[in-house]
């Protein structure tokens, strides 16, 4: 290919050229008009036939002469004489005008016979004019015709003057023409050679245009062929991941599963001790895939948003409750303020507004030894048409952080703290997720720190009120037991044997009849041969796959409409898409806990109404500790452990209200002693997120620090919304409980 610089060379010759043939062609142009017009002064010259009126001037002037000698021999009469005269007169005002005089005018022979002519002609009309009527007068006449013979040599001088004029001019003009097409020929034949370069140059440039064009079309090849490998590429990561994403869940299902049973064993506190360290590990890796595979969504497009209504309030409230733990166990304050402006219901995506929340939350705490975290939500006017914002305020009194960390903070793999010691740990990927998907929901999070100073991050997102759902929930009178809680016939087909075990234990331990299969071909096989309520579909098993499998069974099992539910490792949206098109009802992720599978359960055996299914990694409830409360129904029975929940919410009102109380009046012992003897009684009962709100109203109290009413003001909030959970999970029944102060 041609370089920029001869292109432009080349481009320039084409400009020079062209110049140089406008002005040849302005030099023959010029050239065409000069014998244009010498032709046509010669044309009026022949035309006028200017020669030939100086030699009838000299031939009438003869005749003149001629005639007078005849009238003084009496040869002829005076008619005839007057009539010679006037001829003789009007060839003298011919040549005495225009072309003809302008043709000799200035010589030496026009000047000598003008004048003499002149005197003739005056003497001559004298003469006649005297005579008028009268005999001639002869002498007069001889005095005539000696004049007029003297005139004989000039006006034949003037005859020949103006042969010779006439002749130099049309030499002249011959001359000038031949000149004129030499110097044509020679500037077009200047013109052709410019012709010859000008072509040779546009054909070199059609020549270059054309292999510039196959190059291009080469070029257009080789990036469809790298975007077809690009797409391949990129096909082949999703594979990766997905596979990736199965291989690294199903081992760690196993391993969650049996830390879970293993921790219903009753162990000793050591014991227990070491089965919460090896959970928390397992749920950090988990947390890390699931990061890696949101980024690799993020980055190719294929993350979804699933809006739906939703509690922010209570959203709000659980994820404060769930990082409340960590923030007290670093002797942190925790405080949360909401604006009354805040809706209670709103259109989001739940989980993904969570997944941020939690981040930033985590990350507030992770980087803050001394002092406390907020969380503030508010709603504001933007100031444009897109309406009301809602923005979510997280400060921290950490560590802050410098430009050069502000700069690099939002970018993957970059974390506030990049030196070899890795104090605080991390994938350096959850910013980055959290920004990509407040963008993908409209919005956007911004950062104010200084080192030393704590951080400050804005999260804000398009705010669309709604009305509260109908049927959003149902109390422990209207729940279905006979649709939850009985006893399903539950075939379970997974290739892994610790997920098998895993999941016969749990199921058996919840009294259903269970069946575990290692394929699908056995599965069929099975389903064919006894009936079944319920299915646990993997769906990446060797020789037939998961939804291979349901097709089989709604064609051949005994009970072919019942529940087929995908239970898997790969959690990306086209596996889930692709299950729920291959006639599955229902989708679940892997690791599976309790509360995922009775939400399933509630899905498509309860009477509630119809959830989409989630299939992000779920959060363990933050106002209810599931695990705890199991613990105590085994102990105490369900029956007795309602009995409890009633007591507890029947005595603890007068006592939240004294809390409050005591908290706007300031009495910091009041508020210290009602706040240690409930957070004891909501602990025991597993209402986490209660007993911990109570623990940090404790620690408030003791250090003096600020903020007392509000966090007073929070317990009763969580107060009223654990007494909400109870009722929904049926462990409360509905009664007319007094309203807090």
């Amino acid at each position: 290919m041609k370089t920029p610089q001869r292109s432009y060379s080349a481009w320039r010759s084409l400009i020079l050229i062209g110049a140089t043939l406008a002005c040849v062609f302005a030099g023959v142009a010029y050239i065409q008009v000069r014998q244009a017009d010498m032709l046509n002064t010669a044309a009026r010259y022949e035309g006028d036939n200017i020669v030939w009126a100086y030699f009838q001037l000299e031939t009438e002037s003869m005749r003149l002469q001629t005639t007078i000698e005849h009238v003084l021999n009496h040869e002829q009469d005076r008619a005839e004489l007057q009539e010679r005269y006037d001829i003789f007169v009007s060839r003298v005002g011919v040549v005495d005008h225009g072309l003809y005089s302008s043709l000799l005018d200035g010589t030496q022979e026009y000047q000598q016979a003008r004048p003499k002519l002149d005197a003739f002609i005056r003497k001559a009309d004298a003469y006649f004019g005297r005579q008028s009527g009268a005999e001639l007068e002869l002498d007069g006449l001889r005095r005539l015709d000696t004049e007029l013979d003297l005139l004989s040599g000039p006006l034949h001088d003037l005859s020949l003057v103006a042969n010779q004029r006439m002749a130099e001019q049309v030499d002249a003009r011959n001359k000038s023409m031949q000149q004129h097409i030499v110097v044509s020929n020679w500037l077009m034949a200047f013109e052709w050679a410019l012709i010859l370069g000008f072509a040779t140059i546009v054909v070199r440039q059609l020549r270059q245009l054309e292999r510039r064009r196959h190059e291009l079309e080469e070029l257009t090849d080789v990036l469809e062929q790298a975007r077809v490998q690009a797409e391949a590429g990129s096909m082949a990561k999703s594979v990766f991941l997905a596979n990736m994403s199965h291989e690294i869940r199903t081992p760690l299902n196993g391993v969650l599963g049996m830390l879970s049973l293993l921790g219903d064993c009753n162990p000793t506190p050591v014991q227990a001790d070491y089965i919460k360290t090896a959970e928390e590990s397992a749920r950090h890796l988990m947390a890390l895939l699931n990061d890696v595979l949101d980024a690799s969504k993020l980055e190719s497009g294929k993350l979804d948003l699933l809006p739906t209504v939703c509690n922010l309030r209570q959203l709000l409230l659980q994820c404060e409750s769930l990082m409340r733990g960590q923030a007290v166990s670093k002797g942190l304050a925790m405080r949360m303020a909401l604006d009354l402006n805040v809706p209670e219901w709103v259109l989001c995506d739940p989980t993904r507004l969570r997944q941020i929340l939690l981040n930033l939350l985590s990350n507030a705490i992770k980087f803050t030894e001394i002092g406390a975290v907020t969380i503030q939500a508010e709603a504001a006017e933007s100031g444009s048409e897109a309406g009301a914002v809602l923005r979510i305020t997280v400060r921290d009194t950490g560590i802050g952080m410098d430009d050069a960390t502000l700069a690099r903070l939002f970018k993957r793999f970059s974390q506030g703290d990049s030196s070899t010691v890795r104090q605080y740990g991390g994938s350096g990927l959850g910013l980055e997720i959290s920004q990509n998907l407040a963008q993908l929901m409209g919005g956007d999070i911004t950062v104010h720190s200084a080192l030393g100073a704590g951080s400050v991050f804005v999260l804000s997102l398009p705010l669309q009120a709604m009305n509260a759902p109908e049927g959003r929930a149902k109390t422990g009178s209207e729940a279905d037991p006979a649709g939850l809680e009985r006893q399903l016939r539950v075939l379970v087909v997974d290739d892994n044997p610790i997920n098998r075990k895993y999941m016969q234990a749990m199921l058996q331990k919840q009294g259903h009849l269970v069946t575990v299969i290692q394929d699908g071909a056995e599965a069929v096989e099975a389903a064919a041969r006894q009936p079944f309520d319920l299915v646990l579909m993997d769906l990446h098993m060797p020789a037939m796959d998961g939804i291979e499998a349901t097709g089989h069974l709604r064609e051949r099992a005994m009970t072919p409409g019942m529940k087929i539910v995908a239970l898997t490792a790969d959690v990306l949206a086209e596996t889930r898409d692709k299950a729920l098109a291959g006639g599955l009802d229902d989708f679940l992720a892997k690791p599976l806990h309790v509360t995922e599978f009775h939400a399933m359960l509630e899905r498509q055996f309860g009477n509630g109404p119809a959830r989409e299914p989630n299939t992000e990694p779920t959060l363990l409830p933050a106002l209810l500790d599931v695990a705890m409360i199991e613990k105590m129904t085994e102990m105490l029975t369900l029956e007795k452990y309602r009995e409890l929940v009633a007591q507890f919410f029947a005595g603890k009102v007068g006592r939240v209200d004294e809390l409050l109380a005591a908290a706007l009046a300031g009495q910091r012992d009041q508020v210290r002693r009602h706040s240690h003897n409930l957070k004891g009684a909501a602990l025991t009962l597993g209402f986490s997120a209660l007993g911990g709100s109570c623990a940090g109203l404790e620690r408030l109290a003791l250090a003096a620090e600020e903020g007392l009413a509000d966090e007073a003001e929070r317990v009763g909030l969580l107060f009223d919304s654990t007494r909400s959970a109870c009722i929904a999970a049926g462990y409360l029944a509905g009664m007319d409980l007094p309203a807090l102060r």
